[in-house]
């Protein structure tokens, strides 16, 4: 039960730092200065602070599910059919890490490849201007 306890304590310290410095990172919503000057908000400002929110909530929700599958295999109490539900589990979390890796790394290269800054857009470069 002591290992039980240290597991969670840790594991959810890990994600509340994690889920913190994503959260640094990402610029999820325009800001309060942006949204009071009027006209400075755009649709692709808007399109671009949906997507980084997409992204956050999918990697959150893959840590949350690749936990739960930890949590799940320790638990079985070695039962063949709980162990392998917990390691497809675990083993769907991880594709869905890749797969949301993989989208990130594909918006980066797009935004790249058109020479798209999304800070000028969000300074009220973009559609509407």
């Amino acid at each position: 039960m002591k290992k039980l306890t240290t597991g969670v304590v840790t594991a959810v310290t890990a994600l509340t730092l994690a889920a913190g410095n994503v959260q640094a990172q990402m610029d999820i919503l325009p800001s309060n200065d942006q949204i009071e000057a009027g006209g400075n908000l755009t649709l692709a400002s808007l399109i671009a602070s949906l997507i980084n929110g997409a992204i956050l909530i999918s990697a959150l929700a893959v840590l949350i599910y690749l936990i739960l599958g930890g949590f799940q295999w320790l638990t079985s109490g070695g039962d063949k059919g709980k162990t392998e539900q917990a390691r497809n589990k675990i083993t769907s979390a991880l594709i869905g890490l890749l797969i949301v890796l993989a989208s990130w790394a594909i918006y980066n290269l797009i935004l790249q490849f058109f020479g798209i800054n999304l800070e000028d857009v969000a300074g009220g470069i973009g559609l509407d201007n």
